[in-house]
């Protein structure tokens, strides 16, 4: 998949994801929502406000490759408009080795890195971000690359 996305932006549309591993995966055991970010909606949020349209407090995991940008990580106040987040959890997963079209072998170490850096700081604590219901917690997963 982080190859199909990098390679044709735009590919995946939002979708509906219920793990059928689990017993719940939210208090309502309803279906979580996948959004993969493009070109011109990098972080892939445009498309929030239209799933569950009438849910006013909507609970936000924003996931990146590297860091957030010159912008820095999107409190609820900063989402698009008609999101209505009540709560953002922004985590960064920075310094993985760099993978696209011409360094498609560095996308299996830059995922095992990641996974183990994020199993290890499961119990870390998050930063306040810079408003209520903000949090934020940067992975740098140099420590956990293998060759």
């Amino acid at each position: 998949a982080t190859r199909a996305s990098a390679t044709f932006p735009g590919l995946f549309q939002p979708c509906k994801w219920k793990d059928d591993n689990r017993n719940n995966n939210d208090a309502n055991g309803e279906f979580q929502y996948l959004i993969d970010g493009g070109v011109g909606d990098i972080l892939g949020l445009a498309g929030l406000g239209h799933l569950r349209p009438d849910e006013k407090n909507k609970r936000i995991l924003n996931l990146v490759a590297g860091t957030f940008g010159y912008a820095g990580p999107l409190g609820p106040s900063r989402l698009p408009e008609g999101i209505h987040a009540k709560e953002v959890v922004s985590i960064s997963i920075e310094n993985a080795p760099k993978c696209g079209p011409w360094s498609m072998q560095n996308g299996p170490i830059a995922f095992q890195a990641a996974m183990n850096a994020i199993k290890n700081v499961l119990d870390a604590p998050m930063y306040h971000g810079d408003e209520e219901g903000h949090y934020v917690l940067h992975v740098d997963v140099t420590d956990y690359i293998t060759n």
